[in-house]
């Protein structure tokens, strides 16, 4: 999920915990003291999900660059040697 999104959900869902969103932990909805919803610095944690996208995308992009050098190493091992005369 991008950023982008997370953002529009953000906005649309002040008492949504976007943590909650991201990562699957904690509670669905910000309480208070009272067990009632309240509205929360959602700007605050749209930054932190940003940079949590952000992470998320450089890590998978680190992947996918080493499961491709992977296949190419792959594939020249997996060649066979050309016959010698």
């Amino acid at each position: 999920m991008g950023s982008d999104i997370i953002e529009k959900i953000a906005e649309l869902y002040p008492n949504l915990n976007i943590d909650w969103v991201i990562t699957g932990r904690g509670e669905m909805f910000l309480k208070n003291d009272n067990n009632s919803l309240q509205v929360v610095n959602s700007n605050e944690q749209l930054e932190i999900a940003k940079k949590q996208c952000e992470q998320e995308k450089k890590t998978l992009q680190y992947i996918i660059d080493l499961q491709a050098q992977l296949l190419e190493n792959h594939k020249k091992i997996s060649q066979p040697e050309p016959a010698k005369n």
